[in-house]
């Protein structure tokens, strides 16, 4: 769990219970270039956040606590700037629903692949472009 103040640059926030998670995504997100923070519980994060903080958030839907679509919903409330992405083993269509409706961009099925994460970091951009897309 990382306990550094949280930046107001393009980060990726990543929180997920599963260490080796975290590591893989974190190192990903790293090698292309991406600040990366990482949390193991909603908890944690949102005692870091700060409203002006951007960028995109990676976060596990089953938590120990808060959940992670929990988590999307009461940043959706909080008016968050950052693009937000539901990480899950199962998902049904409600929670899918639920999950955009709460401001998702994405729902990823784990286990995702690298190729997978291209379209949602890239979202805002023009194609071929690599520059990621928040």
């Amino acid at each position: 769990m990382n306990s550094r103040p949280l930046e107001t640059s393009p980060t990726a926030w990543i929180v997920d219970d599963d260490a080796h998670v975290r590591a893989a995504l974190a190192g990903f997100l790293q090698v292309i270039g991406l600040p990366t923070r990482v949390f193991d519980s909603c908890e944690a994060f949102l005692d870091a956040y700060k409203a002006d903080q951007s960028g995109m958030l990676f976060v596990d839907l089953h938590l120990t606590g808060m959940s992670g679509l929990e988590l999307i919903e009461e940043l959706q409330r909080r008016s968050s700037l950052m693009k937000m992405v539901l990480m899950t083993g199962a998902c049904s269509a409600e929670c899918t629903t639920r999950a955009r409706n709460g401001g998702a961009v994405a729902v990823l099925q784990k286990p995702f692949s690298i190729k997978s994460l291209q379209p949602v970091l890239q979202d805002d951009h023009h194609p071929g472009d690599t520059t990621p897309g928040f």
